[in-house]
Order: structure tokens, then C-alpha cells, then sequence
């Protein structure tokens, strides 16, 4: 065999059946018809009907390869690549022809050759029109497995999102090359879209798995899942207890599609989350929906999330509004704020109207921490503030239990010197010291 491929001559010269056969089946689409064009010259007839298949192929006679049924596949799979436009047209068309009629084995074929061929290779390294192939292919094959419409696709679908290179590594727009990987998430979603319901399992299942194989695709199986109507309602609620944030985060997203009020309850919860952007997440989709907070507290959880979106947003007049509302409800807002203490996110916070919990300065714009928000906002709800503190001494969290020590000392109520003394006893170092620290500052 040479550098490009079996030297077709010196086969047909040998009369080498074995070695023309297997160059049927060869990747090049140029090797494979010059094989079946020599076979054809020596009289040579295929003694399987999977061989035939391939001989069907190289020789062109698409009508006749279709007859075949499932056995046209492999070869139809091989002609996706192939160098002539007017010939890969012909393939697609026979080959969703043929899946269609024969499902079953077509489809893990399909996503065999998605995920084996047309996402596994550097395609950067390939010359241009090979490149274009494969792309054009890769897109061809995602819509086709859409419209078969079987469950079975879901998963190879969503693998070949980390299967491809980094985005912007397939030419330039207006060529089938350019690519990225948000055009074939789209792409992707698309597809799922139009599998519709039964993708639930799939995607959910997925999602749920223990091990590594999907670990870097959940947020994006999540993503999917808002398009599947009603059947994606039992999922999303499951996934609100998902140890990955963002990807209970995502699943707020899908939440919002329903009109079930089990949906609204379960978002409301996640004002409580224990990470900050599943709280913000909450709070931005009930802000939409028009919500209505059961409880004074329930209200301190959802309005300081929305002092958090609206500083991210760089809108400092909203958050205003919202860190009004929010220090007007007084010591009702301290337990909620207390469970913010311990959270690094940082945003960049302004204002214009001089409020003190984002900055004295109106013409001032700084980055802090979600916590230090939280601490300047209970300082200055000020001595109202100490019982919920005391309570928050015996937070299970040992950073907000240290943020309580410290804003008590800061408030120096006498009342607290009692608790203070209590927290001098703390498991935890860090709150040991900010407990004498603070009970220094209340003499």
C-alpha cells in the first residue's frame, strides 16, 4: 500500500480480488470507486450481499444499494465524506431513506460515525475541502438523528459538544467549516428539541450519573431540558438537589417553562441555596414571573438576591430601590442576611442616592464580596439586629458563625455579652477569636 492509499494498478494487474476487496472499503472515496471500476473489468462478482454493498457504493448505483436495506449502511455512512457534492446528496438523501425504514440499526451506526469520525479528528490539520466535509457532515448527521427522532441519539449527540476542539478552530464564517461549540449546542438542542419527550430519560439520567463520563456536559444536558415540555417537569424538580450549582442553576432556567405551581414553590426554596447563584438565579425568575413572597423573611432572601442581580447588571438605581425595601423590614432581614456571611462572590457595587450598605461615596464604584455586603447591610439595620445574630452564633457554618461574633461586637449591645462568652468555647479557632474580640469592644 502506498502513502495515499493501495495502488489500485498493481492490484488489478495481479488479479488480487482480496486486496481490490478490501480497497472497497477503503476511507477514500476516489480508492473506492477506482477498486470497484477494476474488480468490475476482471469479471469479479461479490459472493455476500454485504459485499455487494460496498460494490453498489463504488459503482454509484445508489437505487440499487438501497434495495439492500440495512446492509447499505456502512457504505452510505463511508459516502458522507465524499469528494463531489452532487454525490454526497445522494448518499444523505438514501441514507435517511434507509434509516428511516430500518431504525434500529441505523441509529447506533450514526452515532458511531458521529462521534468516531466526524468529532474525533483534528480537522484543523486536514486540507480545506476536507475539512468542509467533515463539518458539513457532522451538521447533516446531528439534523438527521433529530428527525429519526430516537432516544438512543441523546446521549452521543450531547458527547460530541466535548469531542470538538476549542471554538473557532473550523474556518471562517460563511464556509461550512466555521463552527464553534455554541453553533453545535444549538445545533444539538435543536435536534433534541425535535426527539421531544422521550429525551427526558435520557438527558436525566445523564445528569444523575456517578461517574466522569458526563461530568463536563451536565450543565449542558441540563440546558436541554427546558425544550421537552411537561415530561421535563419531574427531572428539573429532581435536579434543585444537584451537587453541581450551575447545574441546579440551569435547572431554574428549565423550571421557568412551566406553568405548574410545584415549579414556582421549588424556585422560591432556592432563594436559600447555599450558593449564591442559584439564589440570584431564584430570584431573577420570580422577579419575571411577579411573584409575592409568603413572609417577611422569605422577602429579605429574595430582595437582597436582587440588590446582588442588579449590582452584577450594573444597574446601582435598582439595587437602591431593592436595598431600601430590604433595610426597611429591619430585624425580620437579619436572619436572612446572616446566610449570605459566609459567601466570596464578588460584585461591583455604586449607588446613587448615598445608601450606606453599597457606598458613602455616590460617585464611587468598588468590588466586594457578597458577604461584606451582607455585613454592611446588618450593621447598619444596627441594635435591632442582636437576637437573630445570637441565633446565627449556633449556625452550623463556622465563617457566618465568626461574621456574628465580629457584627456583634461592631453593634456593642451589652445583651450580647452573655452568647458572646458562649462562642469563646467555639470548635472553631476563627470564631474563638472573633468572640473575644468582640466581647473586648462591649467593655
Amino acid at each position: 500500500m502506498g502513502l495515499l492509499g493501495p495502488n489500485i494498478k498493481k492490484l488489478e494487474k495481479r488479479g488480487d480480488i482480496e486486496g481490490l476487496c478490501q480497497a472497497l472499503m477503503d476511507e477514500r472515496s476516489k480508492t473506492r470507486e477506482a477498486a470497484a471500476a477494476a474488480l468490475g473489468r476482471l469479471g469479479w462478482e461479490p459472493d455476500t450481499n454485504a459485499m455487494r454493498a460496498w460494490h453498489l457504493a463504488g459503482k454509484r448505483s445508489w437505487q440499487e444499494l438501497a434495495d439492500l436495506g440495512e446492509l447499505a449502511l456502512p457504505p452510505l455512512l463511508e459516502g458522507i465524506q465524499h469528494h463531489e457534492d452532487g454525490v454526497r446528496n445522494a448518499v444523505w438523501q438514501i441514507l435517511e431513506q434507509t434509516a428511516i425504514s430500518h431504525r434500529d440499526a441505523a441509529v447506533p451506526l450514526m452515532c458511531e460515525a458521529l462521534c468516531d469520525r466526524l468529532m474525533g479528528v483534528d480537522v484543523r490539520d486536514a486540507l480545506r475541502p476536507n475539512r468542509d466535509r467533515t463539518a458539513e457532515a457532522r451538521i447533516r448527521m446531528v439534523e438527521c438523528l433529530g428527525r429519526l427522532g430516537d432516544p438512543r441519539a441523546v446521549l452521543p449527540l450531547v458527547r460530541g459538544e466535548s469531542l470538538l476542539l476549542k471554538d473557532g478552530e473550523l474556518g471562517r464564517p460563511g464556509d461550512f467549516a466555521f463552527e464553534t461549540k455554541r453553533e453545535y449546542f444549538n445545533l444539538v438542542k435543536g435536534a433534541i428539541k425535535e426527539i421531544g419527550e422521550p429525551a427526558a430519560g435520557p438527558l436525566f439520567e445523564a445528569l444523575n450519573s456517578t461517574g466522569t463520563e458526563f461530568e463536563t456536559e451536565k450543565f449542558t444536558l441540563a440546558s436541554m431540558l427546558g425544550d421537552l415540555g411537561s415530561s421535563a417537569l419531574a427531572p428539573a424538580l429532581e435536579l434543585m438537589d444537584h451537587e453541581n450549582q450551575w447545574v441546579r442553576s440551569r435547572a431554574i432556567d428549565v423550571l421557568e417553562k412551566m406553568e405548574d405551581t410545584r415549579a414556582t414553590e421549588r424556585i422560591a426554596e432556592a432563594l436559600r441555596d447555599e450558593a449564591c447563584p442559584v439564589r440570584t438565579s431564584a430570584a431573577t425568575v420570580l422577579g419575571r414571573r411577579s411573584w409575592q413572597p409568603a413572609d417577611p423573611q422569605e422577602n429579605a432572601y429574595f430582595l437582597f438576591a436582587q440588590v446582588i442581580n442588579s449590582c452584577q447588571a450594573h444597574q446601582y438605581a435598582d439595587a437602591n430601590g431593592f436595598e431600601e425595601r430590604l433595610l426597611a423590614l429591619g430585624e425580620q432581614a437579619v436572619g436572612p442576611l446572616t446566610q449570605f456571611l459566609h459567601m466570596k462572590d464578588r460584585v461591583t457595587v455604586g449607588q446613587r442616592k448615598g445608601v450606606k450598605m453599597l457606598t458613602e461615596d455616590p460617585i464611587v464604584y468598588d468590588e466586594r464580596t457578597v458577604g461584606k455586603l451582607a455585613h454592611t447591610a446588618i450593621l447598619t439595620i444596627g441594635e435591632t439586629a442582636v437576637e437573630p445574630l445570637v441565633l446565627a452564633l449556633k449556625d452550623k457554618n463556622n465563617r457566618i458563625r465568626s461574621e456574628a461574633a465580629d457584627l456583634l461586637g461592631r453593634i456593642g449591645d451589652p445583651k450580647a455579652a452573655q452568647p458572646l462568652t458562649g462562642a469563646m468555647n467555639d470548635d472553631d479557632e476563627k470564631v474563638r477569636k472573633a468572640a473575644t474580640k468582640a466581647l473586648k469592644k462591649l467593655k
